[in-house]
């Protein structure tokens, strides 16, 4: 990604209108409190993937493909680290700043309970959510959940909150 900045545990970019667009951290601790400000800007986007732990987890991995024998204990660990990430972020809290969280954002955060939705928030993007653990989505009813086609629910394939079936949806 082009011209991506830094600001304490913070990766961002700058939008056409001045404002940042979270794109990732440097560390997820297990509640991740996302700032108002960046570099002085105002945060109002999660960017594509910046949280999406089934990337980060692909990067980390030590081996690819079919593993011979003499290499199984690398796949092993390739394991253990693929789910050390992906149970990481257990809490997000979003600064009522926030207007768009994009494709992927916090994709595959298995652990992931608890999150706020700003009053403001405007969209949530295509698989945003995907797989997470929370099991109640308190939302504002004038943000716009993306879905693949408007008769599908919000967590079915490719919709924002894909796999998360169970969960409880209140809007207000």
């Amino acid at each position: 990604m082009e011209n991506v900045k830094r600001d304490g545990n913070f990766y961002y970019t700058v939008l056409p209108d001045g404002t940042a667009s979270i794109q990732g951290a440097e560390d997820w601790p297990e509640v991740l409190i996302i700032p108002e400000t960046v570099g002085g800007l105002t945060v109002t986007e999660i960017g594509v993937g910046a949280f999406d732990a089934d990337e980060v987890a692909q990067k980390l991995l030590l081996t690819d493909g079919p593993v011979p024998i003499e290499q199984l204990s690398a796949k092993i660990t390739d394991i253990e680290i693929e789910l050390k990430v992906k149970e990481r972020l257990k809490e997000v809290h979003l600064p009522e700043t926030i207007k768009r969280i994009k494709v992927g954002a916090f994709f595959e955060n298995m652990y992931l309970a608890h999150i706020n939705f700003p009053a403001g928030l405007e969209i949530i993007e295509e698989q945003a959510f995907c797989n997470v653990a929370c099991d109640r989505f308190i939302i504002p009813k004038t943000t716009i959940i993306e879905k693949e086609s408007p008769e599908d629910e919000i967590w079915d394939y490719y919709a924002a909150f894909e796999g998360c079936e169970g969960a409880e949806f209140i809007f207000i």
